[in-house]
């Protein structure tokens, strides 16, 4: 039975072709005794050959998948989020900005420097997304699908 464990233990390197030679013979000359080693190398197989054809993902489907994501209720749903989402980010950095400008137990040595990088990585983020608008609008390849 020990015997039975060991072989067990070396059975998805033997199915891989993963084993050293010495391994590999020591597994098939147990295999041609041992009909429970054989059972389960056989489930292994089975196993292996299930997970290895996958689901192949039909055209139809992804038509269908395309369908649904660009329904109007799919669409407008992702515009209230995206738009409730960035007006609460939007609402919270005003008041942090507000709070921090006001607090006078912050010098003013601290104050601009901290607001001037601020609003810095705001611009950045302003150009960008703006660049990112521009370009979405006249990319001929927009319409790809790949």
């Amino acid at each position: 039975m020990s015997s039975c464990n060991q072989i067990n233990e070396r059975l998805s390197g033997f199915l891989d072709g993963e084993l050293t030679q010495g391994d590999h013979q020591r597994v098939e000359v147990h295999l041609r005794s041992c009909e429970s080693c054989r059972e389960e190398l056989a489930a292994m197989k089975e196993i292996k050959a299930a997970v290895s054809n996958g689901y192949v993902v039909s055209e139809l489907d992804h038509e269908r998948w395309e369908k649904m994501m660009n329904d109007r209720p799919a669409r407008l749903s992702r515009g209230i989020g995206w738009t409730l989402l960035i007006s609460g980010i939007a609402w919270i950095l005003s008041l942090a900005i507000w709070e921090f400008a006001i607090d006078n137990d912050v010098p003013l040595h601290i104050k601009l420097p901290i607001s001037a990088i601020w609003f810095g990585v705001l611009f950045l983020f302003l150009s960008v997304a703006r660049q990112r608008i521009i370009s979405y609008k006249t990319d001929k390849y927009n319409e790809v699908k790949i």
